[in-house]
């Protein structure tokens, strides 16, 4: 196995367990956290553009809806000037849930932290943005051709 093979291959495993770590976080799932962070940035929009940019079916999105329309953390509303369109909005809850997620998200990067010295987290800082400047480098290429 070639040394960028190793790199990606530790990455990939680094970012699995972080995913897979039990945590204190409430009852939410990362596609419904997802769809709130949109809602967040871009409220109001319809449910076939929010489908879109998550890249789900419909059918998965009106499943993460149902379940946030119930925990009051989203409103839909009929589109007044087109009435097959259905508009969803961030509500109050709904934004104390990402507060609290964006909390306790924080709190277990933290500890995962916690085990590597200062110059550790400065080295990994480091090969971490000259990776993701190599990743902005290819998607310009790959966009530009």
């Amino acid at each position: 196995m070639s040394e960028n093979q190793d790199v990606t291959e530790c990455l990939m495993r680094l970012m699995r367990s972080i995913r897979r770590c039990p945590s204190g976080r409430n009852h939410h799932s990362h596609g419904s956290i997802r769809l709130l962070r949109i809602l967040e940035k871009c409220d109001g929009q319809n449910s076939r553009e929010l489908a879109e940019k998550m890249d789900i079916r419909p059918s998965s999105l009106t499943e993460l809806m149902n379940k946030l329309e119930m925990d009051e953390a989203i409103l839909r509303v009929r589109d007044e000037n087109d009435l097959r369109m259905i508009r969803v909005s961030l509500l109050d809850n709904g934004r104390r849930m990402l507060e609290e997620f964006n909390r306790n998200r924080k709190q277990e990067l933290g500890n995962f932290a916690a085990c590597l010295s200062e110059q550790e987290k400065q080295n990994f800082c480091m090969i971490c943005n000259k990776m993701i400047g190599e990743a902005e480098k290819l998607s310009r290429d790959e966009n530009s051709l």
